[in-house]
C-alpha cells in the first residue's frame, strides 16, 4: 500500500459503513483517499485527505479523476498524512479504552471512575451504576461526537426528552410499579492451605 499514491474506497453497496479502518491505514501510508459519502466515512478523515463522491459509479469516476489531477498538480501534500493520522488515531489508545470498558463491566474499577462525573456534580452512583447527567451536559457530550453525527445526536436527544416529558404528564411514573434489581451473586474464593501449612502438618 505504501507504494501507491491513491486509494479508491467504494461504498456503493455498503450504506452502513460505520468506520473505515482501511482508509485510515491508507492515509497513514501517505495515500490520497477517494471514498463515498455513506455511513460514518465522511467523519473518519479530514477533508484535505479525501475526495468524496456520491454512491454512484459515474460520480465515483469523476471524483477519482479530480483526485488524480490534484495529485499531479501537487495540490495535496501526502507526505504529511502519516504524522497527522498518528495524532488522530492510535491502536494503543483503542486498546486502553477497550480494556477500561471490560474493567468497568466486571467491576474491577469503581463506578465513579468508570462512568466519570463533571466538576461540581455529585459523583455518587446509583445501585445499578447508571449515571445521571443534566440535559445540557448530555447535549455537550453528544455534540462532540462528530461534525454531522453530533448535531444529529443532539436533535434525537431533544426529541426524546420532549417525548419523555409528554409521557410523564400523560402517565406519571409514580403510578408505575418499579421492578427490583436482579440480585448479583458475589464470587467467593475458596481458601486453599498453603504449602508451608501443609509441610507443618
Amino acid at each position: 500500500m505504501s507504494n501507491a499514491e491513491l486509494l479508491s474506497h467504494s461504498g456503493l453497496f455498503n450504506y452502513l459503513e460505520a468506520f473505515g479502518t482501511v482508509i485510515v491505514e491508507a492515509a497513514s501510508c501517505g495515500l490520497y483517499v477517494v471514498c463515498t459519502r455513506v455511513g460514518g466515512i465522511p467523519e473518519v478523515l479530514p477533508q484535505h485527505m479525501t475526495t468524496f463522491a456520491k454512491p454512484e459509479e459515474d460520480d465515483l469516476v469523476v471524483a477519482t479523476s479530480k483526485a488524480i489531477s490534484a495529485l499531479r498538480s501537487k495540490k495535496v501534500r501526502t507526505d504529511r498524512f502519516h504524522d497527522q493520522v498518528k495524532m488522530m488515531y492510535s491502536w494503543r489508545d483503542v486498546a486502553k479504552r477497550t480494556e477500561r470498558v471490560y474493567q468497568g463491566i466486571t467491576g474491577d474499577i469503581p463506578p465513579e471512575e468508570f462512568y466519570g462525573y463533571y466538576l461540581g456534580q455529585s459523583s455518587e452512583a446509583s445501585g445499578d451504576r447508571v449515571r445521571s447527567f443534566a440535559l445540557i451536559d448530555r447535549l455537550k457530550r453528544y455534540y462532540g461526537c462528530g461534525v454531522w453525527a453530533g448535531k444529529l445526536f443532539c436533535l434525537c436527544v431533544v426529541i426524546d426528552f420532549l417525548f419523555y416529558v409528554f409521557l410523564e404528564m400523560w402517565f406519571p411514573r409514580a403510578t408505575i410499579d418499579i421492578a427490583r434489581s436482579w440480585p448479583k451473586k458475589q464470587a467467593q474464593e475458596k481458601s486453599r492451605p498453603s504449602a508451608i501449612s501443609q509441610g507443618q502438618k
